[in-house]
């Protein structure tokens, strides 16, 4: 059962193909629901949360080739890294 109450659906593997950025804005809201589930009190995934927001910058301040980035550029770096080094192993070795 999920926290929904849903069945689970591990085991039935569907064939879907993200882009790097589908992929990264799917796992911040995994991430953020998670958070929300554990009342909000981490205050390591609330920063997670808020160094990978890809919202503007309220301010108007964000450099124009940074449009659309997470807000801490290292996050985006970091991602590429995570999914060369997903891409490279074999399943059974994450």
């Amino acid at each position: 059962m999920t926290a929904s109450g849903a069945t689970s659906r591990w085991g039935t593997p569907s064939e879907c193909t993200l882009t790097e950025l589908e992929a990264f804005d799917a796992m911040r809201l995994f991430i953020e629901a998670f958070w929300r589930r554990g009342n909000c009190e981490s205050e390591e995934l609330r920063n997670l949360l808020s160094f990978t927001d890809r919202t503007p910058w309220p301010n108007g301040k964000q450099l124009p080739h940074l449009a659309g980035a997470p807000c801490d550029i290292a996050q985006w770096e970091d991602w590429l890294d995570a999914v060369a080094k997903v891409k490279a192993a074999q399943p059974s070795k994450l």
